[in-house]
């Protein structure tokens, strides 16, 4: 049985699903009652989200994630894409090749569509071809995709 934390950040109330001292979903800017207790071991990742979205920009990869129910193709993307750092994007095109899957920009945008952990796994940092925003299935979907980029200071030039 999955259970949940959620907490305050700079953009909403956000949700965390863990199971087994593993985080297995991340929603932003939920509605809900913020969480009095949260478990010790994921006090470091809620406090790295609420640092990330305040403007204080975070390194999530020592975070424990579980991924064991995606797909391996989009885990084999979700790997190459924690790798673009934070301030910085990428094309869906480009990270289907740095994934090793040239011809695979359609199925690397259906891997951001259903990304588990957007924030941990940094989904908002892929833009279209010619540098628009493109959709955002977490929040408020292209809304809040702009704002963390805007937040992250990315030194793309964004379209909508």
């Amino acid at each position: 049985m999955m259970n949940y934390t959620i907490f305050k950040t700079d953009i909403g109330l956000c949700k965390l699903g863990w199971m087994d001292s593993h985080i297995q979903s991340v929603k932003i800017d939920v509605k809900g009652k913020v969480s009095n207790e949260i478990p010790s071991w994921l006090k470091p990742t809620v406090a790295k989200v609420q640092k990330h979205l305040s403007g204080k920009l975070q390194n999530f990869s020592d975070c424990p994630l579980d991924l064991s129910a995606v797909p391996l193709f989009h885990r084999s993307v979700y790997r190459v894409l924690c790798k673009v750092p934070a301030g910085k994007t990428v094309s869906y095109a480009e990270l289907a090749l740095r994934a090793g899957s040239p011809r695979a920009a359609r199925a690397v945008g259906q891997a951001m569509a259903k990304n588990p952990l957007p924030i941990l796994i940094p989904c908002h940092r892929v833009l279209t071809a010619n540098g628009r925003i493109g959709n955002y299935s977490a929040g408020k979907g292209s809304v809040t995709k702009a704002k963390l980029l805007a937040l992250e200071s990315c030194t793309t030039l964004m379209k909508k």
